[in-house]
């Protein structure tokens, strides 16, 4: 990515933390799980979390609780 905007590695690293406060990594993390959880009140969690960039459900779940201190499952989306 830092090649097609002209920057090292290392500069657009730096300038992400200045811009979003964080490193792009997080900021793709984090929509990933957007699409997860848009996607999950229709389809199957395994087939989401496939679709949407995760290795496997397990992988899908484990981000959720880190990010967002709840389960797919538990989610207010899922008991509508």
């Amino acid at each position: 990515m830092s090649a097609s905007v002209g920057l090292s590695a290392r500069r657009l690293r730096q300038l992400s933390v200045q811009t979003i406060g964080g490193p792009l990594t997080a900021l793709r993390r984090w929509h990933r799980l957007r699409e997860a959880g848009l996607q999950l009140p229709f389809r199957p969690a395994a087939e989401v979390a496939v679709q949407t960039g995760f290795a496997d459900q397990p992988h899908l779940i484990r981000t959720m609780v880190a990010l967002c201190g709840r389960t797919p499952g538990s989610s207010d989306a899922r008991l509508a």
